[in-house]
């Protein structure tokens, strides 16, 4: 197996053939081939612009007692391939509903044998005209928790999935692609119970939050 990164840039045929030779699609409804996370072992992840992106603070909604959890809201059509999308900088959480829930494998059920961690695959759609670094961190909101990573910089593969080891953030490095065509990340996030999220996305020029419930499947 191996680790993968795409670009596309229009809906239609040309897109379709391209997801078939890669695992599957029909029209009207698009699937990804199930592969492992993305990874980039050769950017160091020490690197300086992750030192000054990780001193941005943790800006999560404050979530009271009881209180239920302020999911983000998916929109239509911010990005190919997806129907719907989270967010408003040049990094968008891919979903193909408006329900902020992500049912991931609990441990038992997870390809990571031994491990207490559950998971779920995440796509990420980056915009053509951003290219740098991006560091996403999350944590749990609702009980005091955290969630872990698969992919990125510094992603070593320890077993075929790509599930070990495990990143306490997510760091990217967005490079060059054809004019006018977006980057998709394959990533893991990686949950020890259900609770509410959310991930913080910062890159040079913004920041922005995405929350969601994890529920086991």
């Amino acid at each position: 197996m191996h680790s993968y990164k795409k670009a596309w840039s229009v809906w239609g045929s040309t897109l379709c053939l391209s997801l078939m030779i890669l695992g599957g699609c029909s029209m009207g409804t698009s699937t990804i081939a199930k592969t492992i996370p993305t990874k980039q072992p050769t950017l160091s992840p020490q690197n300086p612009t992750f030192t000054n992106l990780a001193q941005t603070p943790l800006h999560f909604p404050a979530l009271l007692a009881g209180g239920a959890c302020p999911v983000s809201t998916p929109k239509a059509n911010l990005i190919p391939i997806y129907p719907y999308a989270v967010g408003t900088t040049p990094v968008y959480f891919q979903t193909f509903s408006t329900a902020m829930v992500l049912h991931y494998n609990k441990a038992s059920d997870f390809p990571d044998a031994g491990s207490s961690w559950g998971g779920i695959k995440i796509y990420w759609g980056i915009a053509p005209t951003y290219r740098g670094l991006v560091l996403i961190r999350g944590q749990e909101l609702d009980h005091p928790g955290t969630m872990q990573f698969n992919g990125g910089v510094g992603q070593t593969h320890g077993n075929v999935e790509g599930t070990e080891p495990m990143l306490s953030d997510l760091r990217m490095n967005i490079e060059a692609t054809p004019p006018g065509q977006w980057s998709q990340w394959i990533t893991f996030m990686r949950f020890q119970h259900d609770g509410c999220y959310g991930v913080q996305i910062d890159g040079v020029g913004f920041s922005e939050d995405i929350v969601f419930v994890a529920k086991s499947a």
